[in-house]
């Protein structure tokens, strides 16, 4: 019977990574291989058929063997599925992993937050944005900030043509279990301000939990677009790490876990400011764990994604991590 119930978790999986192999040898017996994502965008999406993306249900672990460090693949397998299959199926996904054996983490209760909809003239961004009148405006500034159809369609990015939020791209935010828990509006246009709009909600949420992997490397970015630029992200919305978010951190990562922390600032914050969020983080999680990335030749990392795509990010990673 859990062979029938890991066939199936299998089939999710390979619906959005791909065709996979099992091992054959005994020594990993029970581990599952897929051509991993993450290096794949290193090369413009185009997967490199190396199957470096290990799985295994029974020990509840991932790892891609070449990019695990630097782009966050590694992890539990809930993770795993929360990152890359579709939100329709996240609780098919968790009754299947009970069936294995598989708990759901439970270190951190739901924290309820109030009924939220998107704007009612909110409209999503498809495919055929580029060749309808309305839409047509919206897709192409959000093609001209580095992003391509995969983002807009993982991202659930939409915009309002009229009502309060008119001129403005919105990108909302959904939490662990896939509810909507804020959005933010950004105009498009110089005339049209203020540049950002939002719920008037208190900001006791991880902007994106969804996507958030616990089990590896977390990039704590400025802004929206910063968060796109790179997998693992939370966006602080501002430069302050608030203290429910360390909160989260704290309840969603190991105490002794070396999982790192890193800061990707704009490199126009105050010094002062930085150094006082970093010790605020090497407090709690210690100096061994807290890393930054300091900007140089660009603004922010959306900039640098605007340039060079996933290529430039991960270049700037790793040279950062290399430079230490």
């Amino acid at each position: 019977m859990a062979k029938i119930y890991e066939d199936e978790l299998l089939n999710i999986l390979s619906f959005s990574l791909g065709n996979y192999s099992p091992s054959h040898s005994q020594e990993h017996a029970g581990w599952y291989a897929f051509n991993c994502p993450a290096c794949a965008q290193e090369q413009a999406g185009i997967p490199d058929n190396k199957y470096n993306l290990n799985v295994s249900f029974q020990n509840n672990y991932y790892h891609c063997w070449k990019c695990k460090e630097y782009s966050n693949m590694k992890g539990s397998i809930k993770n795993l599925f929360y990152k890359f299959s579709s939100k329709k199926n996240q609780n098919k996904i968790v009754d299947l992993l009970k069936y294995l054996g598989v708990k759901e983490d439970e270190k951190e209760k739901q924290i309820e937050t109030p009924n939220l909809t998107l704007p009612l003239e909110f409209k999503k961004l498809t495919l055929n944005s580029r060749n309808n009148a309305e839409h047509k405006n919206y897709y192409n500034y959000v093609l001209n900030r580095g992003l391509t159809d995969k983002e807009i369609e993982r991202y659930d990015i939409g915009f309002c043509s009229e009502g309060k939020y008119k001129g403005r791209i919105v990108v909302p935010s959904y939490d662990k279990e896939g509810n909507l828990n804020y959005y933010i509006a950004r105009s498009i246009y110089k005339d049209v301000k203020p540049t950002y709009l939002a719920p008037s909600l208190k900001k006791d949420f991880v902007f994106n939990e969804r996507y958030i992997n616990w089990d590896s490397t977390i990039y704590l970015v400025e802004g929206i677009f910063d968060h796109f630029a790179i997998y693992n992200s939370i966006p602080l919305l501002g430069k302050q790490i608030s203290e429910n978010l360390l909160k989260k951190l704290l309840h969603n990562t190991l105490p002794f876990s070396d999982v790192k922390i890193v800061t990707v600032y704009d490199n126009d914050v105050n010094v002062i400011e930085k150094r006082k969020q970093m010790t605020k983080l090497a407090t709690f999680f210690g100096e061994s764990r807290i890393k930054e990335i300091n900007l140089t030749d660009v603004k922010d990392f959306s900039d640098a994604f605007q340039l060079g795509g996933y290529s430039k990010i991960t270049e700037i990673v790793k040279n950062s991590f290399n430079n230490e």
